[in-house]
């Protein structure tokens, strides 16, 4: 599996990619980070790219994604609602984040950007 950032994608998140940033493609499921201030529910897979750092609580977010800009993180089990190849690009029309994939085509048509470095967030999960 392997993410491809277009030069577009890359400008776009050029701001956030400062020494130690870390991207994670969150499948939002309600485990991680994704539940962290979350309250939709919804019956389509949805993807949120979070920005994170070494602070960050990443326990949820066991495989590493190569990626042709930054290091990236997801949960071992969201690779099912991925593509083997994908590309982050933006929509040139609305200028939002586009998540695609080589065979299932828009995997999120409007990626959102969280920003959760520097944030004070509670354990992903706690053990007993």
């Amino acid at each position: 599996m392997k993410l491809t950032v277009t030069a577009a994608a890359k400008e776009r998140l050029a701001k956030y990619n400062t020494p130690g940033t870390l991207f994670v493609l969150d499948f939002e499921d309600g485990v991680g980070l994704s539940k962290q201030g979350s309250g939709t529910c919804s019956f389509d897979k949805e993807f949120t790219l979070v920005v994170a750092n070494h602070q960050t609580d990443l326990s949820d977010y066991q495989k590493q994604l190569p990626a042709t800009y930054g290091t990236w993180y997801y949960k071992g089990y969201s690779a099912a609602f991925m593509d083997n190849d994908m590309t982050l690009t933006v929509n040139p029309r609305y200028s939002n984040l586009e998540l695609k994939g080589n065979r299932s085509g828009l995997l999120s048509a409007d990626l959102r950007v969280k920003d959760v470095r520097g944030k004070k967030l509670a354990p992903a999960h706690i053990e007993k």
